[in-house]
């Protein structure tokens, strides 16, 4: 591995950058906050509420929570990596209470969620339920294409609520290329209900990789070892040279890595995974969670957790037919396809009568590896993804 780290004084800088586009309300991402730290402390409000505490009682305890996070410091045998990560994680908080976050909204920001998916049964015997965590939006899809009619091809779709979205501004042309020597894109993934890992100290493992993985093999070896850290988030991985790894995660605590297909294809899917026994896995746990909360296979989890399955089987039967053509526009027609029992490309329509959440594909990107360039489309105002006209975008 090659360590490529940048100067000391990044980590502030980047809590600095971050806690100004919170409190600006605007962040790069597809739902944007409205006031400063408005949605985190509503849903610690929300949280509160549903465990009969006090909020200003439950932010403390969050706090401490994210405190004990902090000192569960890993073994540096098994993860030398992480030598002097506390520190540099100090600092970055201290750049984040610079541009404006107090300590209980940067406690809020990097330990609400987690507490909620792997503490909250155990401390309080409850389960998050749809008033409190809401069913996560099936989200994006992920096809990489090392050989087509146009070269290499990467395309994206992502997905999320319409909610508060607005389209991201252009992307000046000649920008320089951010996917070297390693390309990561995932999806979101996860379970409802989930195991608490043995690992509980903060690491943004992705960010660690691409810092310090050269290859796809390494980034491999890296991203398993690392498994207690990340989730919720299935990912690939590719390069130049057209290797590949795929990583289906929606758990804390069990990855299964996938490599490519003979040809080199290898893709994706939000709340899902290709693996069987991971599927399996996944839905046992589902229906172990609607058992949990006393909800039919018709409530609105219920409908959910079926409409993603529609869409895994959906892209696995459509995947068959790019196998044996893998160009440009065949991607492109499997990529927008709207199948009604669970759409590759999300049209906004809800998926039972109390979803006020319905998914919708705002962004797709297309793009050609070996020049360097992408397209991108968007959802704006009533004109959809696919009906918006393609935007293009050149690197440096």
């Amino acid at each position: 591995m090659t360590k490529r780290l940048g100067s000391d004084e990044e980590p502030y800088a980047e809590g600095l950058e971050f806690a100004r586009r919170l409190i600006s309300g605007t962040r790069e991402s597809t739902q944007n906050t409205v006031a400063p730290g408005v949605q985190l402390r509503a849903r610690a409000a929300q949280t509160a509420a549903y465990l009969g505490l006090a909020e200003e009682a439950f932010t403390a305890h969050i706090r401490r929570f994210h405190q004990e996070r902090l000192n569960a410091e890993p073994s540096l045998n098994v993860y030398p990596e992480l030598k002097g990560s506390r520190d540099r994680l100090l600092e970055r908080y201290r750049g984040m209470s610079a541009g404006g976050m107090p300590a209980d909204l940067i406690a809020l920001n990097e330990s609400l969620s987690f507490w909620i998916s792997y503490r909250m049964r155990r401390e309080f015997g409850k389960i998050p339920n749809p008033v409190v965590m809401r069913a996560l939006p099936e989200r994006c899809r992920v096809i990489y294409l090392p050989e087509s009619d146009e070269g290499p091809l990467h395309f994206k779709n992502i997905d999320d609520p319409l909610g508060t979205w607005k389209p991201q501004p252009p992307i000046p042309s000649h920008t320089p290329w951010p996917h070297a020597p390693l390309f990561f894109d995932g999806t979101g993934s996860g379970l409802h209900l989930d195991d608490e890992p043995p690992e509980i100290f903060p690491v943004n493992v992705q960010k660690l990789c691409a810092e310090r993985c050269e290859t796809v093999a390494e980034a491999g070896e890296f991203l398993v070892r690392y498994n207690f850290f990340w989730g919720s988030c299935n990912l690939l991985v590719h390069d130049a040279e057209g290797n590949s790894l795929a990583f289906d995660k929606a758990s804390r605590c069990r990855v299964a890595i996938r490599h490519p297909e003979p040809s080199g294809l290898n893709y994706i899917n939000g709340m899902s995974a290709f693996d069987e026994e991971y599927e399996t896995f996944i839905r046992a746990r589902r229906a172990e969670y609607l058992r949990l909360t006393g909800q039919a296979a018709d409530s609105l989890e219920g409908c959910y957790f079926s409409f993603c399955e529609g869409v895994l089987r959906n892209m696995k039967r459509r995947m068959a037919d790019l196998r044996t053509n893998p160009t440009r526009e065949a991607l492109e027609h499997m990529m927008t396809s709207r199948d009604a029992d669970g759409p590759l490309c999300k049209s906004g329509k809800p998926c039972h009568p109390e979803d006020t959440r319905p998914g919708a594909t705002l962004i797709q990107r297309l793009f050609f590896l070996d020049r360097k360039s992408l397209l991108r489309r968007q959802w704006r105002g009533q004109t959809p993804v696919w009906e918006d006209p393609w935007e293009t975008i050149v690197y440096s």
